[in-house]
């Protein structure tokens, strides 16, 4: 169990579940950390360093992934890839609350995809939906 106001920190296993009431930080820096299960208890919060080229930290959940009362805290910017943040067996809801996302959108998997991952809209997609919202505008004012 981590206590509210408390810290767990750092790579390996945890081979038991995990209630977390404090703060889960993955790795030591960028690294991954692994438990049977993990319960997010009210107030608490999984911090999650982005790096390069898709590397972040990593929470890996072999049964139940509980975030309902969870805080999502990105700790850097990133660079625009998408990371792999958590994985899980089975899910039990989403984040309560997120800080300091910077644009990225949390995808929480589905199916056979037990991953809950950061992703950031393509700017080419971006631009192709502002030249489509042109083109109409522009078609509307010459009728």
């Amino acid at each position: 169990t981590v206590n509210s106001g408390a810290i767990l920190q750092g790579i390996g296993t945890v081979t038991n579940g995990a209630t977390v009431n404090g703060d889960l930080n993955p790795g030591n820096s960028i690294g991954t950390l692994t438990a049977g299960a993990a319960t997010f208890g009210s107030g608490s919060k999984l911090n999650i360093e982005l790096g390069t080229i898709g590397s972040s930290d990593r929470l890996i959940t072999v049964g139940n992934l509980n975030i309902t009362n969870a805080t999502l805290n990105i700790i850097g910017t990133g660079d625009g890839s998408a990371y792999t943040i958590a994985s899980y067996g089975s899910l039990t809801g989403n984040f309560f609350a997120t800080t300091n996302l910077g644009g990225y959108t949390v995808n929480y998997g589905t199916g056979t995809n037990s991953a809950i991952t950061l992703t950031i809209p393509e700017p080419a997609s971006l631009a192709l939906l502002a030249l489509g919202c042109a083109v109409m505008a522009f078609r509307g004012r010459r009728n």
